[in-house]
């Protein structure tokens, strides 16, 4: 079977024939032990005091009594070293032969490791890869098989550790990336997720589904231009991808760019004319373009589609607003305010609206709330940060979901309240939350599903570096 680095297939016979040029040379009379002696015993021996003569050797001196005794003393040195000579080469024979073995034990676990992931035993792939401790070829491979084996027994602790363990073994590793993404997307760690996410975007580019995920995730995290970005690269790979399209034209809007937001306007409404939140946006561009019959069309057409469309609502709103018609605007907001109690302009626009129609009281409410949001996003900043230095702490996720469910997002604190729970499956008030919330929202139940992201099938992907056997 071939191994990941090219070795000699006869380690036995390069050993056999590293000793037989070390004894060849120590019986050539051009050897010299002196080379092999401590500098100490060199120099005795030079000046006579190991009972040799300290000049050149004539027929007198073979005579000498001493020089029997010498020579007994350099064959010992001789004997002795070629004994050393042979230890060692054993030795480097030993460790060559356990290395290689090693090496090749190492791929077969990740084979075995895999294999029993794609039967569905994540814990005989556990098993396969346990011993793997070291920094081998192969080890990488081998914590990733252990990540995605620990990842279906539902140790997400475990998991992450093993996952990050196969990142620094192998940075391009894409399989171990991916799924460490996915992984801490999951569990609310948004900023260690992009992270690793960039990481598997370098590594493969082409890659759809990361730059549409990479545009979510940095839109939440209120980094719009990044989020920008990656909405373009990802359609510049899929252009007429709907979440892609509709991403693209949010984070436009919301940094207040409608005329780079007008051209993929104009594309979204060609693919999608029926889309509420196609025609939500519709609404918006035509508003910005002061074209107000135009928005109101196009808001109330979004509206008969989807009622709790925020950005139809609004327009159509500040569209009433502009043409003085204050109590038509007034449900509008208020109804906007309820889809998205935590966005300020929304909160602004309807105090302005009770203000003008006398609503002085509803009006001061108003401006308590719009307090109360600024203070719940700052709050959502200052957790998101927490989670990134404290990952495995499932209080702040679960306090990050409550947050989000006050402000109005309910698809992410739910994803909070799943995520505190997997993290700590005996967290009573992260099951309570989640059960409150599903009953009070039922159609979140719909909205489940999997992640952007993908896992990459178990097996069928290479690692990106190397090639195992």
């Amino acid at each position: 079977m071939p191994i990941l680095f090219e070795r000699s297939a006869r380690p036995c016979e390069e050993a056999a024939t590293l000793s037989a040029l070390i004894l060849r040379s120590a019986r050539s009379p051009r050897f010299s032990t002196s080379n092999l002696l401590e500098p100490e015993k060199r120099e005795a021996v030079g000046s006579g005091e190991m009972g040799e003569p300290s000049g050149p050797v004539t027929a007198g001196d073979r005579s000498n009594p001493a020089l029997p005794r010498t020579a007994r003393a350099v064959r010992g040195v001789l004997a002795s070293t070629t004994v050393g000579l042979a230890v060692f080469v054993l030795g480097w024979l030993w460790w060559h032969v356990s290395h290689q073995s090693s090496v090749r034990e190492h791929w077969a676990a990740v084979a075995r490791g895999r294999g029993a992931l794609r039967r569905g035993r994540p814990d005989l792939a556990l098993q396969a890869v346990y011993e793997v401790r070291d920094e081998a070829p192969g080890s990488a491979e081998a914590m990733t098989v252990a990540g995605l084996a620990l990842l279906r027994l539902g140790d997400y602790r475990a998991a992450r550790l093993a996952l990050e363990r196969a990142l620094k073994l192998q940075p391009n590793h894409f399989d171990a990336a991916i799924t460490l993404a996915e992984l801490h997307l999951g569990l609310g760690n948004g900023t260690r997720g992009i992270e690793v996410l960039q990481m598997a975007a370098r590594l493969r580019p082409q890659e759809f589904p990361i730059w549409l995920t990479m545009g979510k995730v940095m839109s939440d995290l209120g980094d719009f231009p990044k989020a920008i970005q990656a909405y373009e690269r990802a359609l510049g790979l899929n252009p007429d991808d709907r979440e892609a399209l509709i991403g693209l034209i949010g984070c436009l809007l919301r940094t207040d760019q409608p005329d780079q937001a007008e051209p993929w306007v104009t594309r979204a409404l060609g693919k999608y004319p029926d889309d509420p939140r196609v025609l939500g946006f519709a609404a918006r561009g035509a508003f910005d373009a002061n074209r107000l019959d135009e928005a109101i069309a196009f808001a109330d057409r979004a509206l008969a589609r989807d009622p709790k469309s925020f950005d139809a609502l609004l327009t159509r709103a500040r569209a009433h607003v502009v043409q003085a018609q204050w109590e038509q605007a007034l449900p509008d907001a208020e109804r906007a305010r309820a889809a998205y109690p935590n966005d300020l302009g929304s909160l602004q626009l309807l105090q302005k609206i009770q203000t003008k129609v006398g609503l002085t009281e509803q009006a001061a409410f108003t401006q308590a709330e719009r307090v109360r949001a600024q203070d719940r996003i700052a709050l959502m900043n200052r957790l998101n940060k927490e989670i990134s230095l404290h990952p495995e702490d499932p209080q702040l996720v679960w306090t990050m979901g409550q947050t989000a469910w006050e402000g109005g997002s309910f698809l992410l604190a739910s994803r909070c309240f799943e995520a505190a729970l997997a993290l700590d499956p005996n967290f009573q008030q992260a099951r309570a939350s989640l059960a409150a919330l599903r009953a009070a929202q039922p159609d979140l139940a719909r909205s489940r599903g999997r992640s952007t992201l993908f896992l990459p099938e178990v097996g069928n992907s290479a690692p990106s570096s190397v090639t195992s056997p």
